[in-house]
């Protein structure tokens, strides 16, 4: 009976990692097919591909050129300092258009024709995270109200930053236009996608490789004979572990490898220099 029992945990533990080698596969195969419409593309004549840019001019607000933007919700956080933990809950992409710059050449970017999307820097993102102007003691005492406190990530690209832009260039009339490519949306990355997409390339095979090897090494483990011996019960150990981590780890690799359009930014906000207010906002909450 628990040699039955015990090959049935094996047929259960490797159907779970064979389901999560199976999900990281299809992102990967998703990954590639990014990573195909990212070709080097040259202005000599039409086509889809990626080339990179200088923004000369923003046709948005205040000249903006693309804009990305994460609507996050924050709750106050109970401990010893008074802090907001953010989460998002909507993501916006907007390709205001323009014009842009290649060597000598200039082309007009067209968002309106088709879906668009804006990838931002990592950078980008970390500068970008603000208050909208309220004050901490503002946004805690927000934060702590039923319905949360509200704010707006928002990274721009404005004119004379380079970007790399992902579309279909096409003559119309005497000039060259970009626009989204057939069954595509066009794109405008604040860093190289080219990179970001091989590195979640990496992260997806190495993740897989990685879970099978380690999944078949337990599990030989567990098989060593004497069945229930000293070896075999800590392979059983280690196949039990892996069973109840390899879920949460295939999820981390899912999120990693989400574009940066779509990426969770999420954060933590503290106090900072804010030592009286967050002094006065730590005595009421324990009094309350």
């Amino acid at each position: 009976m628990n040699v039955i029992l015990g090959a049935l945990c094996l047929g259960v533990l490797w159907t779970a990692a064979l389901l999560v080698a199976g999900s990281a596969l299809q992102d990967l195969r998703t990954l590639l097919g990014v990573r195909a419409r990212l070709r080097p593309l040259g202005l000599d004549r039409p086509g889809v591909g990626l080339f990179e840019c200088t923004v000369l001019d923003g046709a948005g607000p205040g000249g903006a050129f693309a804009i990305h933007e994460v609507v996050q919700i924050g709750r106050a956080l109970d401990g010893d300092f008074a802090s907001i933990a953010f989460r998002d809950v909507s993501y916006t992409s907007r390709v205001h258009g323009g014009l842009v710059g290649v060597k000598d050449t200039r082309l007009a970017i067209d968002p309106d024709a088709g879906p668009s999307e804006v990838w931002p820097s990592r950078r980008a993102r970390s500068d970008a995270e603000g208050e909208g102007g309220r004050t901490f003691d503002e946004a805690y005492a927000a934060a702590r109200s039923v319905s949360g406190h509200m704010r707006t990530v928002t990274a721009t690209a404005w004119a004379g930053e380079r970007v790399f832009v992902s579309g279909e260039v096409v003559r119309r009339s005497d000039a060259f236009v970009v626009c989204a490519p057939p069954g595509a949306s066009l794109l405008v990355a604040m860093e190289d996608p080219r990179a970001i997409v091989s590195r979640q390339c990496v992260i997806v095979v190495t993740f897989v490789l990685g879970e099978l090897l380690v999944c078949s090494a337990c599990t030989a483990l567990a098989l060593t004979p004497p069945a229930f011996g000293p070896a075999s019960t800590a392979g059983g150990a280690l196949c039990l572990a892996l069973f109840l981590g390899v879920t949460p780890v295939g999820v981390w690799v899912r999120d990693r490898c989400l574009p940066p359009s779509r990426a969770p930014l999420h954060g933590i906000r503290r106090a900072g220099g804010h030592s009286g207010a967050r002094a006065g906002i730590t005595r009421r909450r324990r009094c309350s």
